[in-house]
């Protein structure tokens, strides 16, 4: 039987996660979609606007915890551990985040929908079909995020095992700049009026408007860095503190 002191520091995360990121988020999120400066958007919106995502980030909080934890846990368990370290961050990566975006896009839709205004009534008007926006977008982002972070936390876990939470903000940091691209397609394929193109017709669109590194890799960067810190490093030392992980 799992122990109440087994589950609180887990609850306690989830909490604090979406405190955390939810301000983080729609600032991140309030550049993309209106594409502004992280300082434009800072100066123009009150923090209690920033935190209109809060309902659903607290739901979606709450459910990828669990769907993280269980999902790491088994592929760690299935994985073999005599791999190397980023094959098998690599592979753990993976499957586990390709599990938990197809269980956590409703909510991630819903709370960009509420950084922009809407409500709870968005389900009536849109249906089931809301919790499908960008899903693909999103699978691919998450699959590749996944893939970078434990790939790059395994490696430099090996090296300094002491440290983990250092690993955990350093592979974070990694892999928010190197997914940039995918973070930013999946939130305007997720917001109020989705571009239709396909995925690689979008990033030729930003590149030939704006540049490759300020349509692809600068909007919402500095918000999303902060939050790889913040987020990260607790996350896995909680993780190897109840040996989430197997090695």
């Amino acid at each position: 039987m799992t122990r109440s002191s087994d589950v609180l520091p887990f609850l306690y995360l989830s909490f604090y996660n979406a405190i955390v990121t939810t301000p983080l988020n729609g600032i991140t999120k309030l550049e993309i979609l209106n594409n502004l400066s992280t300082r434009k958007v800072i100066s123009k919106t009150s923090f209690l606007k920033l935190y209109r995502g809060i309902e659903p980030n607290i739901l979606k909080s709450l459910s990828k915890t669990v769907v993280q934890t269980s999902s790491v846990k088994l592929t760690s368990l299935i994985i073999p551990s005599q791999l190397d370290s980023a094959i098998r961050g690599t592979m753990i990566g993976c499957i586990s985040s390709g599990i938990e975006a197809s269980v956590n896009n409703a909510w991630n839709v819903l709370e960009t929908r509420f950084i922009q205004g809407q409500k709870w009534n968005i389900i009536k008007r849109e249906g089931l079909s809301l919790f499908t926006k960008g899903l693909s977008s999103t699978l691919i982002h998450r699959v590749l995020s996944g893939t970078v972070f434990w790939s790059s936390y395994e490696k430099l876990h090996q090296h300094s095992p002491e440290h983990p939470s250092l690993a955990g903000v350093g592979a974070g940091m990694i892999q928010v700049c190197s997914t940039a691209p995918f973070y930013i397609s999946k939130t305007l394929k997720q917001g109020k009026n989705p571009p239709i193109e396909p995925l690689w017709l979008l990033f030729k669109k930003k590149i030939k408007n704006q540049g490759l590194v300020r349509g692809l890799f600068l909007p919402g960067l500095i918000p999303r860095l902060a939050q790889s810190i913040l987020i990260g490093g607790p996350l896995v030392v909680l993780f190897e503190k109840n040996q989430i992980i197997h090695r």
